[in-house]
């Protein structure tokens, strides 16, 4: 997915802007002075790509860290310790999970942004993000393998159930998060209340104008068999209809054209954002469904995620039907006998 990305961008600005990808995705190599995020070559974001870093540069993002080449084959331990007071702040996090356009400095990606303004921040005693995403596992050592909301990534590393753990994680994690509240209304539309209960960011966050959230409409039987979807994804598709109840957010060009294959380059507005801060609600209303197929015993608002939006995914993957998979976040019962 990020080599599809960098490709599309290197057709419209040049292969110089690999770096602005390895910086976070391959940040060693990128230090040696490779940046191709070639296949066979790729390290991804490894021990050194962390604990190696020494200071932030706190430019916006970007991969703005400072970082001294140690001898790891010395004091392994307690050259990894002494960064241990850096690694802890979210402004460290932030070097990667904090994006602007480079020209024009639009925000693509504002999770630390989100934190800083929401309740873990501020409290008495506040919560980073290492306090959520790195789990202590014993006195001194924590568990690395970052579990946040990853699902479709973690399953593509789940061959014969070797990350069935890391996958349960990101799940749990995912559901986790949002709860909501639905009532049916006179004229038969359906209030949906999404309330963010369970992040210290905004959901979604990220890459956030190609991840996927929506909520739909079900129909269900007593025996909890969905009959009929309304609002959800074309069953022949994929897609997402134009009047989707959906969150994130979309990036246009200079003509308001929309960015499907994340073009950064190209951005220049966000024509549509709706995001669910850290501990605060958004309020949504779905038409009504009309009436119900026979044996129809339930109504029920859910909220699905894809980690990887189908427009997005569909020209990564060649395909027009292909889709990342969807987990269902939560349900809420709108109206029963």
């Amino acid at each position: 997915m990020v080599r599809f990305c960098m490709t599309t961008e290197q057709g419209l600005v040049g292969p110089q802007v690999s770096r602005l990808c390895a910086g976070c995705h391959d940040p060693v190599n990128a230090r040696l002075g490779d940046t191709t995020l070639s296949p066979g070559k790729v390290s991804g974001v490894t021990c050194l790509g962390c604990h190696e870093v020494t200071r932030t540069i706190r430019a916006g993002g970007n991969a703005d860290l400072a970082v001294t080449t140690q001898d790891w084959t010395t004091d392994h331990q307690a050259r990894a310790s002494a960064s241990l007071a850096t690694l802890r702040k979210p402004e460290f996090c932030a070097g990667c999970h904090e994006q602007f356009v480079p020209g024009n400095g639009l925000l693509g990606i504002t999770t630390y942004n989100e934190w800083s303004f929401g309740p873990f921040a501020s409290s008495p005693a506040p919560t980073a993000c290492v306090d959520c995403h790195f789990t202590p596992t014993a006195p001194g050592v924590t568990d690395h393998s970052v579990p946040g909301g990853n699902v479709y990534l973690s399953g593509q590393y789940n061959d014969a159930g070797s990350n069935a753990a890391v996958l349960a994680a990101e799940t749990q994690n995912l559901q986790a998060v949002m709860r909501l509240g639905a009532t049916k209304n006179a004229d038969g539309s359906v209030t949906v209340t999404l309330h963010n209960r369970g992040s210290g960011h905004s959901f979604p966050t990220g890459v956030t104008d190609i991840v996927e959230p929506w909520v739909e409409l079900q129909a269900v039987n007593g025996s909890g068999t969905v009959l009929a979807h309304y609002g959800g994804p074309d069953p022949s598709t994929g897609l997402l209809p134009p009047t989707a109840a959906r969150l994130g957010i979309d990036l246009a060009d200079q003509n308001g054209t929309l960015l499907y294959r994340h073009e950064l380059s190209l951005a220049v507005s966000v024509p549509f954002d709706r995001r669910v801060p850290p501990g605060s609600t958004v309020t949504l209303v779905l038409p009504s469904p009309g009436a119900l197929p026979s044996g129809a015993t339930e109504l029920d608002a859910v909220l699905y995620d894809r980690n990887i939006g189908t427009p997005y995914y569909q020209r990564a993957t060649g395909s027009s039907t292909a889709t990342s998979p969807a987990t269902e976040m939560a349900r809420a019962v709108v109206a029963a006998p």
